[in-house]
């Protein structure tokens, strides 16, 4: 059977992607620095388990706190955090800026306590504060990054963070249109699963790029589970001038070029002209259809003189990476353009395949009816020759 397009605009897999104008950063935090201050995260359970730890972003460490953090599950009434239900203390001693994972989150706070079971699509509230305050104590924690969002959208509706500071109470944060949460969340098989709206993000990178740098070529290097059809790419980007030239293509994995598309003018390409964290979206003269299981590089290769800055973001280890929004199969390359490319596995670019066709029985339900009907044969022809 052929490809069914799929109707519309370009499909966009849930990525990391911008809508705010603005280049990636870390946000501006909130600050812990009395007692019983804190900040939280209201999200939905990704699967069916048990809960194990939580990740979050460390901005600033103004005075180590003495006693360390508590991170902790609280229950949730009228969407917000009621009360605390599983806990742990962590005191990395010196605490230190990035991002941080917890220990087990238990009951009782000890390795072996009862764990917090959840069902797929439960609201879980995760919770950060100083544990035992000293007057001096002060962090500052990464709510989420600006400019960078997972999905359409101007401002947050949810997932949504809250804090409770300055003797307020607890408050919902995201007016302002904040981006990705910088959180993440273990099971007790030890994986940490994607949450949509959050990423483990521990750094952010801009590469400069022109036809004289080195590198001076970007790419997302990835593979998808089911035949796909891709039409087009987004990234992200900051042009320096109209003489910032890009060009987009579609490499097979032993460099074949199987899609071009091209800049024009550079920033003239781009609505919000020279500004930063601009997304371009170029679609190739003809889709290419895309083999599961095998490696593809969609790429940005900065041809002219002015400067083409563009970001990619990293995780701690490569554990962390599959908490990514497609997991560990979707990372960062980059080269000097025509050499060979370096391949991270811990880091993703702010590239975005756009699809716009599936192949129903190669990837579906009917190649598994296939394949399950010829073994079907095959046994009834076996004990036909038995008998």
């Amino acid at each position: 059977m052929a490809f069914v397009d799929w109707l519309g605009w370009p499909w966009a897999p849930a990525w990391l992607s911008n809508v705010n104008g603005a280049a990636p950063t870390f946000s501006v935090n909130t600050a812990l620095d009395a007692g019983g201050e804190s900040i939280g995260w209201i999200f939905e359970a990704p699967r069916t388990g048990t809960l194990k730890a939580f990740g979050f972003g460390v901005q600033t460490v103004t005075n180590d706190p003495d006693n360390g953090l508590r991170v902790s599950w609280f229950s949730i009434a009228s969407g917000l955090p009621n009360a605390e239900t599983h806990f742990d203390i962590i005191d990395p001693s010196p605490l230190t800026t990035g991002f941080k994972t917890t220990g087990i989150i238990s009951d009782d706070g000890s390795d072996t306590g009862a764990k917090k079971a959840v069902t797929q699509g439960e609201r879980v509230c995760a919770v950060v504060t100083i544990e035992n305050f000293q007057a001096g104590d002060s962090v500052g924690i990464r709510a989420h990054t600006n400019g960078i969002w997972q999905g359409p959208g101007f401002s947050r509706g949810f997932p949504y963070y809250v804090t409770d500071v300055g003797g307020a109470g607890w408050a919902k944060g995201g007016a302002g249109g904040e981006g990705n949460f910088n959180f993440a969340v273990q099971y007790d098989d030890d994986i940490w699963y994607p949450i949509v709206g959050a990423a483990p993000i521990s750094s952010i990178t801009t590469r400069v790029l022109n036809s004289g740098s080195n590198p001076d070529e970007e790419a997302l290097r990835f593979s998808v589970p089911v035949p796909l059809r891709l039409k087009g790419v987004q990234f992200m980007a900051t042009f320096a001038g109209t003489t910032s030239t890009a060009v987009a293509r579609l490499y097979a994995d032993d460099d074949t070029i199987l899609a071009t598309a091209t800049t024009v003018g550079g920033s003239s390409d781009v609505g919000g002209g020279t500004g930063s964290g601009q997304i371009v979206n170029l679609i190739f003269s003809t889709s290419v259809e895309l083999d599961a299981n095998t490696t593809y590089r969609l790429a940005v290769h900065a041809t002219g003189a002015g400067n083409v800055s563009m970001y990619f973001v990293s995780a701690l280890d490569g554990n962390l990476i599959n908490a990514f929004p497609l997991g560990a199969n979707f990372t960062h390359s980059e080269r000097n353009n025509p050499g060979v490319w370096g391949n991270s596995s811990l880091s993703v670019p702010l590239i975005t395949p756009l699809f716009d066709a599936i192949d129903p029985v190669k990837g579906g339900v009917a190649a598994h009816m296939g394949a399950l009907v010829g073994r079907l044969i095959q046994r009834y022809r076996r004990r036909r020759q038995e008998f």
